[in-house]
């Protein structure tokens, strides 16, 4: 996962519910950081939402498009 990647949560995850989110939310990446016990945090810009989710595990994520688009969809 990089920055510009698009990505959503993928079905086991549990995130989405808990930040008002719908289960096909989809969010580009803004920031990727290293998280404790060499984890991933993982910050996303999801259209809906004023600001970016910040970090969200990178386990609770699934890339959809490798791509640089920036502008969430």
């Amino acid at each position: 996962m990089k920055v510009g990647d698009r990505v959503k949560f993928r079905s086991t995850s549990t995130f989405w519910a808990r930040h008002g989110l719908l289960t096909d939310a989809e969010g580009v990446i803004v920031m990727v950081r290293d998280g404790p016990e060499a984890r991933k945090l993982i910050d996303v810009k999801f259209r809906k939402l004023p600001d970016a989710e910040r970090g969200i595990d990178a386990d609770e994520l699934e890339v959809i498009d490798g791509g640089n688009d920036r502008n969430a969809r």
